[in-house]
């Protein structure tokens, strides 16, 4: 509290991101050349097609929570089990066969879901694959509780020398080094091969976990169940494209077991509720008229101003110190999209904040007042600029609360 005060004590910076004129920015990207977060000028850790990414698969996501018949709470325990198997067993044995040549015979096991007609229908190989509808947002999810510090967390780091400090003024033609762009990986890091991608209940489940990062890291750590991932990014791109294709595929190819279930604070349990989550806020960001098509694929002007808005946040949290500030649901939607980069996006954050950006609860309303109050003082602007409009600057409705199993 007190570094917020000093922080209210200053005047305000000149020339801050939030009044940099669209047609300055770069016309590659369609965002500003640098942003200034902190000591640092960055380039956007955020693209606007990973957002649009974001939403394809999310939207995906809510075909199968809307779709008539479907039990979603079964739906999200087994996509929990099908994801901890596909961790512990098939992707490292999809690595061993590669290693050794063997071009990839899989032995036989039983589905974890010995019925999963009542949960998901699954496509006929006869039949043409139908895209799912566009229904949702990326992760809107409220009231987290699970902020805590992870114990024996990856350590990931950004090499110091990619980052320049910068403590003037963003200006547009800096040509002062930055943080890695979205496309630029920590070393050791790879992406999974398009015939690699999982089934769907498997995305939902991975996609749900990244959304904890402490958690995710401490989890992904070496001998922790899902120690398979540590190295593996998610592939925004590549999973949207194929569900634009329906190309997903509907079940795991076999392996054998190779290791005994939840070794790590996560169990399969605790996953499910977070599946069953990112269903809870389809009927809240519908109502605000993100979810059509026509938005997804339409103008980028919300999507590069929630993306400049959300380096803005960033810095809010530098420039205070503080360790919780409330986003409005533009700003969560592109921080949640930041968030799928698993150990890129602790790294980045640690680098400019000073310490990974764990937060996991959106925070009151109490919160957002606050974070108002600070964001007005510091770029003098408002922080809620066009409530309930398809701008994507609504502050957020009411969420469900989020329960945990642990």
């Amino acid at each position: 509290m007190v570094l917020i005060k000093g922080f209210l004590s200053r005047p305000r910076p000149e020339g801050s991101v939030l009044d940099l004129p669209v047609d300055q920015y770069d016309p590659a990207t369609h965002l500003p050349g640098r942003i200034q977060v902190g000591s640092y000028s960055v380039k956007p850790l955020v693209r606007i097609s990973d957002v649009r990414d974001h939403l394809t698969i999310m939207a995906a996501f809510a075909s199968i929570s809307l779709r008539e018949g479907v039990n979603f709470g079964r739906f999200a325990s087994h996509a929990a089990q099908e994801y901890e198997f596909w961790a512990l067993s098939v992707l490292p044995h999809r690595r061993k066969m590669r290693n050794s040549g063997s071009g990839g015979s899989y032995h036989s096991l039983p589905s974890l879901s010995p019925d999963p007609s009542p949960v998901m229908s699954r496509r006929s190989s006869g039949r043409k694959p139908m895209p799912p509808a566009l229904s949702i947002v990326g992760a809107m999810d409220a009231g987290r509780s699970n902020s805590e510090p992870a114990t024996g967390a990856l350590k990931l780091h950004i090499p110091v020398e990619t980052l320049v400090q910068s403590p003037g003024a963003m200006s547009p033609s800096s040509s002062v080094s930055s943080l890695p762009s979205p496309t630029e990986h920590p070393p050791r890091r790879r992406m999974l091969a398009t015939s690699e991608i999982p089934t769907m209940a498997v995305l939902m489940a991975w996609h749900a976990h990244l959304l904890y990062p402490a958690r995710y890291a401490s989890d992904t750590a070496e001998g922790q169940t899902y120690a398979s991932l540590a190295d593996v990014i998610f592939p925004l791109a590549d999973v949207a494209a194929a569900i634009r294709n329906g190309n997903v595929p509907t079940s795991l190819e076999r392996a054998p077991e190779l290791r005994s279930h939840s070794i790590s604070g996560w169990r399969v349990p605790d996953i499910a509720v977070a599946v069953q989550q990112q269903a809870g806020v389809v009927h809240v960001v519908r109502e605000l008229g993100w979810l059509d098509p026509s938005f997804i694929t339409g103008p980028i002007a919300p999507l590069q101003r929630a993306i400049v808005r959300y380096h803005a946040w960033l810095d809010l949290f530098s420039a205070t110190h503080a360790t919780r500030l409330r986003p409005t649901i533009d700003i969560e939607l592109v921080w949640r999209t930041h968030q799928l980069r698993g150990g890129a996006y602790r790294s980045e954050t640690d680098k400019l904040l000073g310490h990974p950006l764990d937060q996991a609860e959106r925070g009151d309303d109490e919160l957002l007042r606050r974070t108002g109050s600070l964001w007005s003082k510091r770029f003098g602007h408002g922080y809620v600029e066009a409530p309930k409009t398809r701008g994507m600057l609504h502050p957020g409705l009411r969420m469900p609360a989020r329960r945990s199993t642990m």
